[in-house]
Formats: structure tokens, C-alpha cells, sequence
């Protein structure tokens, strides 16, 4: 079974899919750990308790905005 010339443009293949899949899981990880640890790092101020939602907040709003990301990617056809 062929593909028509449009699909083949639409169609990224397996190694562009898999350098950007490990692109984004990189950047989400290394935002979600070292987002989080200098936030517990630096925000002296306030209480442990208080450090742990914040850097807990840090880590799912990277998961969050990552899956949006990706969705939003994958909706306009670049991955």
C-alpha cells in the first residue's frame, strides 16, 4: 500500500518522531527535577511544608505544559 504525496509530506517517520520524543522528555525532566530543586533550594523563607507544595507545583505544571506541548505539536502536524 503507497502513500499519496500529501500523506508522505505529513508523514515525519520514525527517527524525527524519536528525536523529538527524547527532546521533550529531556527539557520536561530537566524542568520538572532542576526547576524543583532550586525552588526548595532558594525559597528560604518559607517552611518545609510550604517548599514541597511549590516544588510539588513546579513538577506538575512541567508534566502539564509538557503534554500540552506535545499535543499541540502533534495537532499542527510537526511531529
Amino acid at each position: 500500500m503507497s502513500l499519496s504525496p500529501a500523506e508522505r509530506r505529513e508523514s515525519i517517520g520514525w527517527p524525527r518522531a524519536i528525536l523529538t520524543g527524547l527532546a521533550l522528555l529531556i527539557l520536561g525532566v530537566t524542568v520538572a527535577v532542576y526547576g524543583a530543586q532550586l525552588a526548595i533550594e532558594n525559597l528560604t523563607g518559607l517552611s518545609r511544608d510550604q517548599r514541597v507544595w511549590v516544588a510539588t507545583a513546579i513538577m506538575t505544571a512541567s508534566v502539564v505544559l509538557m503534554a500540552w506541548g506535545l499535543r499541540r505539536l502533534q495537532a499542527r502536524g510537526l511531529i
